[in-house]
């Protein structure tokens, strides 16, 4: 069987409907002949697909990190609806053993493990060799690696722990050029082929309306959510820049659309986060209410509006969150909400954490 039918069959193999893209196909090709690969490429390109069908073609035993559960749940449930071999390790479940691992590598011929950074060094590997390690938004290592997520600055080094190296792909939609090559040297990437599509989406409008008062911005919501709610038109995504923020337009818009908004935030417990994405996703609950994390990879394709509450801390985390509209192709608006107060807050989070990059740095620069 020729190259180009094996990529067809595992395409077909993964629900994948039409032909693949050019700059998925060309990525696809590289990754076969054995290079690491570095995707950078817009939210609802299908970056998945090109590390999926690599995984099917070269067979064995491939390693997705992802960096939050509720993208790990929503891609393995997506992959048992097509009868994918697939797993996960999170850090309360290891859905599969070393043994169950290799009864579906003798099944199947190959497996797709999912896990989190955290949780990456739990999984029981003494006599199976990895194929192909996968880091989806990859643009985690350097945001979140140096703050509150260290276990992404150690990814690296669990490549060099194994008795072979594995083949290595990073994906994301947003890294600037000095982040990739971060990205590239955290990760122990080598023969590295860069695949870069254009971030445009010309489909998405862009606006912006600044506040004194809060009295205001809340007015300026209400009247958004109105016009959205009354077009009957797809879901809505509101992201605020803090989990007491997200609780205030919460409460708000429960007096206004009592049915029809769910929250998803840190520190909410498990089974009502779960409930809360579900009914989302499903369509029970057309406005959701999060801080940044929620919506990473998550693939819902009638989001119709963004709104931000509050001004993001940065442009990555603007475009990677307002991506989450109009991956079914139509036309959707992405709008940024903020005041002062904003600004202050970002400045601050912002300055700590460039003392803290700064002083790692000379640390690690001291002990070489």
């Amino acid at each position: 069987m020729d190259l180009k039918q094996s990529v067809k069959e595992a395409a077909n193999t993964l629900g994948i409907k039409g032909k693949l893209k050019k700059d998925q196909a060309r990525a696809i090709n590289d990754g076969l002949d054995g290079h690491d690969l570095l995707v950078i490429a817009p939210t609802s390109f299908g970056k998945s697909a090109i590390f999926q069908v690599i995984a099917l073609i070269k067979r064995g035993l491939t390693i997705v990190v992802v960096p939050t559960l509720s993208l790990l749940h929503d891609q393995v449930e997506q992959l048992q609806q097509s009868d994918i071999s697939v797993g996960f390790c999170s850090s309360d479940v290891l859905s599969w053993d070393e043994s169950d691992m290799q009864s579906a590598l003798d099944q199947y011929g190959y497996l797709l493990l999912y896990t989190t950074p955290e949780s990456l060094w739990k999984l029981e590997l003494s006599d199976i060799p990895v194929s192909l390690l996968v880091v989806d938004e990859c643009h985690c290592v350097t945001s979140w690696g140096y703050g509150f997520r260290k276990a992404y600055l150690e990814i690296g080094d669990f490549v060099d722990s194994l008795s072979r190296r594995p083949q290595l792909i990073a994906l994301t939609a947003t890294a600037p050029m000095a982040d990739r090559e971060q990205i590239k040297q955290l990760l122990h990437m080598k023969h590295v082929k860069e695949h870069v599509v254009s971030l445009y989406r010309p489909k998405l409008t862009f606006s912006s309306y600044s506040f004194v008062s809060e009295e205001a911005r809340q007015k300026k919501l209400k009247h958004l959510l109105k016009r959205h709610m009354k077009s009957g038109d797809g879901s809505c995504i509101i992201y605020c820049n803090t989990k007491k923020h997200a609780d205030t337009v919460y409460d708000l818009i429960k007096t206004w659309y009592p049915d029809q908004v769910a929250i998803c935030r840190s520190n909410l417990p498990n089974k009502e986060r779960k409930r809360n994405e579900k009914a989302f996703m499903r369509g029970e609950r057309r406005i959701m209410v999060a801080t940044s994390a929620f919506g990473m990879g998550i693939n819902k394709s009638d989001v119709r509006l963004i709104i931000h509450y509050n001004l993001p801390l940065s442009l990555i985390d603007y475009y990677q969150q307002a991506g989450r509209a109009g991956r079914d192709g139509g036309k959707a608006r992405c709008i940024l909400l903020y005041n002062k107060s904003d600004y202050d807050l970002n400045r601050y989070v912002i300055e700590q954490n460039q003392e803290f990059r700064a002083l790692d740095y000379f640390i690690s620069s001291s002990l070489d």
